[in-house]
C-alpha cells in the first residue's frame, strides 16, 4: 500500500496524459513524441491537451475556442489555424500533409488515434 501511495500524483499535479506515443506533461506543457521532448506554448499545450483527451473524436473550433480563451469569439478559427499549423510543423514529418493532427473543414480538428 505505500508503495501505491508513493505513486501516485501528488494533488496539486496533474497526471501526464498519455495517448498511443504521444506523453504530454500539463503542467510543463512538456510533450514527448517519436523520442523527441518538444516544448508547447501555453495555447498549443492546451490545445494538444485536448485533442489528446478526445483523440479519434473531432473537437470543433467552438469547443477549442472555449478551451483556450474561455469562450468563442469572432476570428478565432484563424488564430487557430495558426497554432495548428505550429503544432504540425513541431509534430509532424511532413505539415503540409498531417498524419496526426487532421482538419475536418468547417467543423474543427481531430488527432488521429494513434498506434501504441
Amino acid at each position: 500500500m505505500k508503495a501505491q501511495l508513493r505513486r501516485q500524483v501528488p494533488p496539486d499535479e496533474e497526471a501526464p496524459i498519455v495517448c498511443g506515443p504521444l506523453r504530454l506533461d500539463p503542467s510543463t506543457f512538456e510533450l514527448k513524441y517519436g523520442g523527441k521532448q518538444i516544448s508547447l506554448t501555453l495555447i498549443e499545450g492546451r490545445i494538444m491537451r485536448h485533442l489528446m483527451q478526445n483523440a479519434g473524436h473531432v473537437v470543433t473550433h467552438s469547443r477549442l475556442g472555449e478551451v483556450i480563451w474561455g469562450e468563442d469569439y469572432p476570428g478565432a478559427i484563424e488564430s487557430l489555424r495558426v497554432y495548428i499549423r505550429h503544432l504540425r510543423e513541431k509534430l509532424e514529418t511532413d505539415p503540409s500533409n498531417p498524419k496526426l493532427i487532421l482538419t475536418k473543414v468547417g467543423v474543427g480538428y481531430l488527432l488521429s488515434k494513434p498506434n501504441d
